[in-house]
């Protein structure tokens, strides 16, 4: 097993691209989130849209769980980042999703994640904000390994992230703030 308690967290986004491919479902029935918050940071409406009406929109940024855990699959200490996302102009393509590091405001990695790595759906125009009518929009799914190997990657802290996209005319969303996850 390879030791990547040296990795830094720009190394550790490099190799989630190289392991996993994002899966995509569609959203029905989103529960446990408002619709006037759209991340975990317990502000009540933080989380403004873009002014532009046909940029991209992004809503509902979480990780899947509290804390990052073994996963057998990859044989490492994993937890998955989850969003939501539409487009009023359908043209994702071409646009990139970027995520930062909520303490510090730096990137992730040193390239963007292109969305032309992901089977998108052929309509993605859904941005209506409301939830309980049954409103469907993409929901996308990250994995992201801390370490590799049975031991815990000891940083015994909370790990925090924010994320805006991109679309194909260059038309940026808004920015969701200070999802976390526990890292034993």
């Amino acid at each position: 097993m390879r030791d990547l308690s040296k990795v830094g967290v720009s190394g550790l986004w490099l190799m989630l691209l190289l392991i996993l491919a994002a899966g995509m479902v569609v959203c029905t029935a989103c529960d446990g989130f408002d619709s006037g918050d759209d991340d975990q940071d317990q502000e009540e409406d933080d989380d403004d849209m873009p002014e532009d009406p046909d940029a991209p929109r992004v809503f509902r940024l979480h990780w899947e769980g509290p804390e990052v855990e073994y996963d057998e699959v990859f044989e490492g200490w994993t937890s998955y980042i989850a969003f939501e996302v539409c487009d009023p102009d359908n043209n994702l393509n071409g646009g990139a999703v970027y995520i930062y590091e909520t303490e510090t405001g730096d990137p992730t990695s040193d390239e963007p994640i292109p969305w032309n790595e992901y089977d998108l759906p052929e309509d993605v125009t859904n941005c209506e904000e409301d939830m309980d009518e049954g409103i469907e929009r993409a929901r996308i799914y990250f994995a992201m390994v801390f370490s590799w190997g049975d031991d815990p990657p000891g940083w015994d802290r909370d790990y925090c992230i924010d994320l805006e996209v991109t679309d194909g005319d260059g038309k940026l969303s808004n920015r969701l703030e200070n999802a976390c996850v526990y890292v034993p």
